[in-house]
């Protein structure tokens, strides 16, 4: 099963990297990754072109938002299920193959979705830290 992964990206050029190499050490290797671009004004295209890899391609577009991006790279969808990965956020390597094995369990749902941890730093009043936990959903492209 082919996923297209696309990754919304503005002003990132500390993060885009990790973003995609977090992409390409999936387990699962059936993807194709589509960076849009919307209008960054820092490195964050050079970041993108680093690693060399025929899956991952980059479109530049005005700027115009982050829905508008993700917008933007479902138009290349040639796949049969988008995943949305913001640039920086990052998957962990069987990401996708568990989302492949929730597609053959699952075939008739319309999204798909996994628990997904993702740890940020932050200062809060008594000096705890926050942990946040983010739910990634892939989505069956229509037919």
């Amino acid at each position: 099963m082919y996923f297209l992964v696309v990754i919304p990206l503005y002003n990132k050029e500390e993060h885009i990297r990790r973003a995609i190499h977090s992409v390409l050490a999936k387990t699962h290797q059936e993807f194709e990754v589509i960076v849009v671009d919307d209008g960054s004004t820092d490195s964050s295209y050079e970041e993108v072109k680093r690693p060399k890899d025929a899956r991952v391609k980059v479109i530049i577009k005005q700027n115009g938002g982050v829905a508008s991006a993700r917008n933007h790279g479902i138009w290349y969808a040639s796949y049969d299920y988008i995943g949305f990965l913001d640039a920086d956020d990052a998957w962990k390597p069987d990401f996708l193959a568990i989302i492949n094995d929730l597609i053959k369990k699952y075939p008739r749902a319309g999204a798909y979705g996994a628990a997904y941890e993702f740890v940020h730093s932050m200062p809060v009043l008594n000096a705890q830290r926050l942990h946040l936990i983010y739910t990634i959903v892939l989505v069956a492209a229509a037919a």
